[in-house]
């Protein structure tokens, strides 16, 4: 990028761009990763230079940034990855204040930004932690979107899973999953009642069959 160097609305607009292109070039091309840090870090200066280091626009390429180290960490063993999942949990730290500060805690994103946060605490065997922000975004979530919400089914689903694979208790996973159920089913219910009303009947056996199969796969995951 030639501007790099540039100032002011430039100079903002090519960090957004590197900040793209790094998203992409991990998230979607899954190739170069370190082509992907040198982009994101760049970006990240371009900002902090220019806005200062907690300004809103720094999260997008240090989630970025965050992520890939996380990966690195997972492809890594003994004291190499407990230093990046040192410096990843860092990076979310951050972001996850950046979130607070501008939009408020009760925000959907920054229930996203606490549940980003929770993956690292678990690979870093801190489950209190991991536990703590998984349940707090879940309480966010359900206040702001509602308890019949595919987000809050999704974070229902995560602690299940959390309980079930991380600290091996089935009894306390098995509500958070029955209650992802719950909301799923009346989610599908809520679709194939407006088929019903529009007299849309393929695509009232359409979902009728998708709904059989994702219960017989909502059976095999609360299993003890």
């Amino acid at each position: 990028i030639e501007t790099r160097e540039a100032g002011g609305r430039r100079g903002l607009d090519v960090a957004k761009t590197l900040g793209l292109m790094a998203w992409n070039e991990y998230f979607i091309q899954d190739t170069n990763y370190e082509q992907a840090i040198v982009w994101t870090e760049e970006a990240m200066k371009i900002i902090q230079d220019q806005l200062g280091d907690n300004n809103f626009l720094v999260v997008a390429p240090k989630n970025t940034l965050a992520a890939i180290t996380q990966f690195k960490a997972m492809q890594s063993s003994g004291k190499e990855k407990e230093k990046l999942l040192k410096q990843a949990e860092k990076m979310k730290l951050s972001y996850v204040e950046t979130y607070v500060a501008n939009l408020g805690e009760f925000n959907p994103e920054t229930a996203a930004a606490m549940n980003n946060l929770a993956k690292t605490y678990r690979e870093m065997k801190r489950t209190g932690e991991a536990e703590k922000l998984q349940l707090k975004s879940l309480h966010v979530l359900t206040s702001i979107l509602g308890p019949d919400d595919e987000e809050v089914a999704a974070t229902n689903d995560a602690l299940g899973y959390f309980y079930k694979v991380t600290m091996g208790d089935m009894d306390k996973a098995e509500p958070f999953y029955i209650e992802d159920i719950r909301i799923t089913e009346t989610l599908f219910g809520n679709i194939r009642n407006l088929y019903q009303a529009t007299g849309d009947k393929e695509k009232e056996e359409l979902y009728k069959a998708k709904i059989a199969e994702w219960e017989k796969a909502q059976e095999k995951k609360v299993e003890p």
